[in-house]
């Protein structure tokens, strides 16, 4: 009986495979494509999403006065530690939490999982910025100090071993294993040392730099 399930399976997965490759488009289903299908669901609810411009003189003045004196500030740092502020009034602050087994429960810190493009676009891979409400941007800086210039490179080993499988694994399969790591991480708090998965490894909000993607730019008609 265990072996007939097994080549149940093993039949299903190597049609799967096959009509994927025949499909071809292989240059369009890569990693972070599998990762983004077996993550993100239909849009089904009445989401707003809105453009914000913001003036940043004096963001750089800032930052350039922080270089003058050795200090590297980068508008992410900024970002980061302009959400952290964001919550530490105590009418924000009863709005962060999570919801877990239908009830929302509150978070103690504000950590944002930051997104960093890979090559110049190819992938993207992310990091955990903690406690944003709470901390100097000049120490949240030091958090991402050596992290971001690895995961640009391709070269950091968590994000290595975190999307090694997925590059091996058909899109059906990715879907449940993205989902199953999302509940364990996130919903029960539980890290995964195999995959180098912390506690709370994704944070409470995602912060994500565009302008290093390709078509991220907008042109004004004549």
């Amino acid at each position: 009986m265990d072996r007939t399930i097994l080549a149940i399976w093993m039949m299903i997965f190597t049609v799967y495979a096959i009509l994927g490759y025949l499909q071809g488009y292989s240059w369009l289903n890569g990693i972070r494509a599998k990762i983004r299908m077996g993550t993100w669901n239909p849009p089904t609810g009445p989401h707003c999403y809105v453009k914000i411009e913001i003036d940043t003189s004096k963001a750089d003045e800032f930052i350039t006065r922080k270089q003058q004196g050795g200090t590297r500030i980068t508008y992410t740092g900024i970002a980061l530690r302009s959400i952290g502020n964001a919550f530490t009034l105590p009418e924000t602050r009863k709005y962060l939490g999570k919801i877990v087994w239908g009830r929302v429960g509150p978070l103690e810190d504000v950590d944002i999982y930051t997104l960093v493009d890979v090559k110049e676009g190819d992938d993207l891979g992310g990091l955990a910025i903690r406690q944003c409400d709470k901390m100097g941007i000049s120490s949240l800086m030091e958090q991402m100090s050596g992290r971001v210039s690895l995961i640009k490179q391709a070269k950091d080993d968590n994000l290595k071993r975190q999307t090694y499988a997925i590059n091996f694994t058909p899109t059906f399969i990715a879907q449940a294993l993205t989902q199953l790591v999302s509940f364990i991480a996130y919903n029960l708090s539980l890290p995964i040392p195999p995959l180098r998965i912390n506690k709370n490894h994704f944070g409470s909000i995602l912060l994500t730099n565009v302008s290093g993607l390709p078509g991220a730019y907008e042109t004004s008609a004549p």
